[in-house]
């Protein structure tokens, strides 16, 4: 999924905030389109498709190409099972290394407030007068 996010990108117009896939089965949404940030990836079926950009989700009417003169481009979608394979194993990765860093954290010694001067509290709190 990875890859198919930044090949998208790769085309995105400056003021563009969604996208959306046209194709000889159909337009990806009806209308509107999928959001770039966070990104928010195609449900169709796989194949090429026409991408084309719009300046919100619920914007119906394409912005320009990002390359001046040149047509919209078109895309490759590889299958959903690919792209939900791909997805699991980026989220499996990241569980990996954020366990990892947990892991890190839970093995540092931190030094106790009582033992170092200056770490406990030196004045007492009080409430302010009415």
């Amino acid at each position: 999924m990875d890859a198919l996010r930044a090949l998208i990108r790769s085309h995105r117009p400056n003021s563009a905030a969604a996208y959306y896939l046209q194709g000889h089965a159909g337009r990806y949404p009806k209308t509107g389109g999928w959001a770039l940030d966070p990104f928010v990836p195609p449900v169709c079926p796989s194949g090429s498709y026409t991408l084309a950009f719009l300046a919100s989700e619920t914007h119906n009417v394409p912005l320009p190409p990002a390359m001046h003169g040149m047509a919209h481009p078109v895309i490759q979608v590889p299958e959903q099972a690919k792209l939900a394979e791909q997805a699991r194993a980026a989220a499996e990765a990241r569980i990996a290394a954020l366990e990892a860093e947990l892991a890190a954290l839970r093995s540092e010694k931190r030094p106790s407030a009582k033992k170092q001067p200056g770490l406990h509290r030196k004045h007492k709190l009080t409430r302010p007068s009415r």
